[in-house]
């Protein structure tokens, strides 16, 4: 059954969050490209909107939860080990 508080509530902090891991990521010395920048913004609210519109019942909302994230983070993860160590 489709929630919409749920789902508006999930999106937003998403994209809160996907803030957050932008200021993270961006605390090291070198600059972060503005593709890389995009890419965790909107993973995070891509994580935060799938999980406002999912309905599995069969797991605990924190196994759920851990389930979505790293199915839609592993991408992510590895597409930061293919990029060149010198992008100059």
């Amino acid at each position: 059954m489709f929630q919409t508080k749920r789902f508006i509530t999930a999106t937003l902090l998403g994209f809160l969050f996907g803030f957050v891991c932008l200021a993270f990521a961006s605390s090291s010395p070198d600059p972060l490209p503005a593709a890389v920048a995009w890419q965790i913004v909107f993973s995070r609210a891509l994580i935060g909107f799938t999980i406002g519109v999912s309905s599995i019942k069969s797991l605990h909302w924190s196994l759920h939860g851990l389930l979505i994230g790293a199915i839609f983070s592993l991408p992510l993860a590895f597409s930061g080990l293919m990029a060149p160590e010198n992008p100059q």
